[in-house]
């Protein structure tokens, strides 16, 4: 009988211990519900924004097949965000010249910067070109740099714009012209990868126009 019930406890206990287990794991890793994410297709319906119109008509410009119904759910990724290396426009040392390149939240309270880690420019106003690529959230309030993503020379993004303010989209190519849109969720530190489905055998501009569109030489 005896045995029995230090059975009883020894079972009582671990069942006590698995679930603060998981309590605490609940607590400090919130998870991503399914519910949270997008359907399989990215859902542009509610998004009207110059800059993906633009986006959109420039690579169906170079393929008439082209469509954003073709961008599917490819995976969610939860995000690290570390201190990013680029100045934002309250340092002194910030360049002016980046200055158009900016991409503001619609409150005006951040801003995304894309550019300033990538290239800088001669005396000729030419670009020179660094084979990464930092993409940095600036909190003007607080005056913080957070780097939210990072390129190596196989991946670019050619564009960006808010959703609201607190979400970001960024549009990518490739050098194996796989075009992606990210969603990110500043808030919740994950984002949502959409990839194009199909193959689109074109030469891209994109990102050469979007930079001699503001001034700078391009050879």
């Amino acid at each position: 009988m005896k045995n029995i019930i230090y059975i009883l406890i020894i079972l009582t206990f671990f069942s006590s211990c698995t679930e603060q287990n998981k309590e605490k794991k609940s607590e400090s890793t919130p998870e991503i519900k399914v519910s949270d994410m997008e359907s399989v297709q990215l859902d542009t319906s509610k998004i009207s924004n110059d800059i993906l119109l633009n986006w959109s008509n420039y690579y169906k410009s170079l393929d008439s097949s082209f469509s954003l119904g073709n961008f599917s759910l490819e995976r969610t990724d939860t995000l690290n965000f570390i201190r990013g290396n680029v100045f934002g426009i309250f340092d002194e040392e910030f360049d002016p010249i980046y200055t158009d390149f900016i991409v503001f939240s619609p409150n005006q309270k951040r801003y995304i910067d894309f550019d300033s880690y990538q290239w800088t420019i001669d005396k000729d106003n030419i670009p020179i070109f660094s084979p990464d690529q930092e993409i940095n959230l600036i909190d003007l309030n607080k005056q913080t740099i957070t780097r939210i993503g990072f390129n190596g020379p196989l991946q670019w993004v050619e564009n960006a714009f808010w959703e609201n303010d607190s979400t970001i989209v960024l549009l990518k190519n490739s050098s194996e012209g796989e075009l992606i849109i990210s969603k990110i969720d500043i808030l919740n530190r994950y984002q949502k990868i959409f990839k194009y489905q199909g193959t689109l055998h074109v030469n891209s501009k994109y990102s050469e126009l979007r930079l001699s569109s503001k001034g700078l030489k391009i050879e």
